[in-house]
């Protein structure tokens, strides 16, 4: 059986103390959390909900990697987050676009550097699922002197025309001054960070369901993100059965393109039966092979060039296949056992 782990991370607040004065008051972070770790839950995940004051940076990050060290091949770790996002100009030249995406944290911003650090810790074989409902483009910063200007300073678009005043005051986004003195307070440590020289190490999957294009800006409700209350819709408490992609288009569909348009992309290792996985799906995906039925027999094809290695085991729903060491077969065979037939290309 494979191991689910969930990390629900949400900011309503910030401290203004880190910040500049700055709280970042929101209304649906907590909410959004809070459901999603009730999907979580559902699904089989076990997990923690960080919300506010508990949303250190030192919180996040320790989440993350004790998931890392918990977590075998097949196994699942899922990370919501919802709150503030931003950018800072990049020192370690690995952004093509010259920026780093940032989260607020309550008592600091994490750098995008530090999530790739983070991610290389996951053995190969392990899924991540990466739920982002926050502003984190690195595009947005040169767009805002033309359409927003007074939202450098933290104003909130004070003297702007009130359809931009009100779209303003509902986005997840650290005003980029904001965002870059929060760097400054730990610049020496930011500087260190070398993310881009790691990425080619990240051997686990990931795939991650942003928020927004890197030119929109992720919106603010009463209760819910416009992203999070959108999938959650989606989802329909369990009753959505296609795949990520699938998935995705049904949560773009439901959302103004103008307002914002949700982003489905995959970092490190490529696993295609992953992403043909129903979201949230703790259970391993049996890569390689497919399963149907001949008669009154279940048959399991396992592709040529996809025999797992040895030992292993491969779950799929209600049958398990354990391949003993020494026993896993290396070439065309096909093994009957009762009313089960494995045939390996």
């Amino acid at each position: 059986m494979s191991t689910g782990i969930s990390c629900h991370i949400a900011l309503n607040h910030v401290d203004p103390a880190e910040y500049g004065g700055w709280a970042g008051q929101l209304d649906g972070c907590v909410n959004d959390a809070q459901s999603m770790a009730i999907l979580a839950t559902a699904q089989g995940f076990d997990g923690i909900t960080l919300e506010n004051e508990e949303s250190t940076r030192g919180a996040i990050l320790g989440g993350i990697q004790t998931a890392a060290r918990s977590l075998r091949p097949g196994d699942v770790f899922l990370i919501t987050y919802s709150g503030h996002g931003g950018q800072v100009v990049d020192r370690s030249a690995d952004e093509d676009d010259r920026y780093d995406e940032v989260w607020a944290a309550f008592d600091g911003i994490v750098v995008d550097d530090e999530l790739f650090e983070a991610w290389t810790e996951f053995s190969p074989g392990v899924r991540i699922v990466f739920v982002d409902d926050s502003c984190h483009s690195g595009t947005m910063a040169r767009l805002l002197p033309p359409l927003f200007p007074s939202l450098r300073d933290g104003s909130r678009g004070r003297g702007l025309p009130t359809s931009k005043r009100r779209l303003l005051s509902r986005a997840r986004l650290i005003p980029p001054a904001i965002a870059e003195a929060a760097w400054s307070r730990r610049s020496s440590y930011y500087d260190q960070l070398r993310g881009a020289r790691r990425r080619s190490l990240l051997s686990a999957s990931l795939i991650s369901m942003a928020a927004c294009r890197d030119d929109q800006l992720a919106q603010d409700g009463d209760e819910h993100g416009l992203f999070t209350e959108a999938l959650l819709d989606t989802w329909d408490d369990g009753a959505f059965s296609g795949n990520y992609q699938a998935f995705m288009s049904a949560i773009v569909a439901s959302i103004p393109i103008a307002v914002q348009h949700p982003q489905l992309s995959t970092l490190g290792a490529p696993w295609p039966e992953f992403e043909e996985q129903r979201p949230f799906t703790v259970e391993a995906p049996l890569s390689g092979a497919t399963v149907g039925t001949t008669g009154d027999n279940i048959v399991i094809t396992v592709e040529e060039g996809n025999n797992p290695g040895s030992p292993s085991t491969q779950d799929r729903d209600d049958i398990i296949i354990t391949f003993e060491e020494g026993n896993n077969p290396d070439s065309s065979s096909t093994q009957d056992r009762g009313d089960i037939v494995i045939t390996f290309g």
